[in-house]
């Protein structure tokens, strides 16, 4: 069977593939979302719509590929573009480091390679029961441990890392497999 006649036979998506698929790629979405965090795009929008062009020269960036990762958050409600400047949507404005309520530190935060690692490790978590935060960070050497926790965003995000309103939206067995506050500590020095 050729690709042409593969796709004229396949059966039209169902809403339950497509969330499937969307569930399979929301890496990427979280991953383009911890980047812009971490480069604060959001605080150089401010109030004031800003082009590509100016958003890159202002962080540093290439502004094709800001485009395409502003177009991918733009796609599930953060930030968006009209008449070629981005603008602040209500979920984007939490982005920004001066909003009341400001996520940026801890989307920066799970965005540090530790966490990622952690994630790579959840099948250790599965298979053992384990903590993978505590596998990932055996493979780093000690120095890289406490690097890893000894970023600006850390300190300031400790009391309000997950807020008692965050914790109910996590499924707390899945947090216990991946991280626990004693790792934590250990990792902090604080043990």
């Amino acid at each position: 069977m050729n690709a042409e006649a593969a796709l004229a036979s396949a059966a039209a998506p169902s809403p339950a593939n497509i969330q499937i698929m969307q569930l399979t790629t929301s890496c990427w979405t979280s991953r383009c979302l911890h980047v812009v965090a971490e480069l604060g795009i959001a605080d150089l929008i401010s109030d004031q719509p800003q082009s590509t062009e100016a958003l890159a020269k202002a962080s540093g960036t290439q502004p094709n590929a800001l485009y395409r990762v502003l177009r991918l958050l733009a796609s599930v409600g953060i930030f968006e573009c009209e008449q070629g400047a981005w603008h602040h949507t209500d979920a984007s404005r939490f982005l920004r480091s001066d909003h009341p309520g400001s996520l940026r530190d801890y989307v920066r935060m799970l965005g540090l390679p530790v966490f990622w690692s952690a994630f790579g490790d959840l099948d250790h978590s599965l298979r053992t029961g384990e903590s993978a935060f505590a596998e990932s960070l055996d493979i780093w050497p000690p120095t890289r441990r406490k690097a890893a926790f000894s970023t600006q965003l850390w300190p300031r995000n400790r009391t309000a890392i997950l807020p008692p309103y965050y914790l109910r939206m996590i499924s707390r067995k899945l947090l216990a497999l991946l991280i626990s506050l004693e790792d934590v500590a250990t990792c902090c020095g604080q043990s």
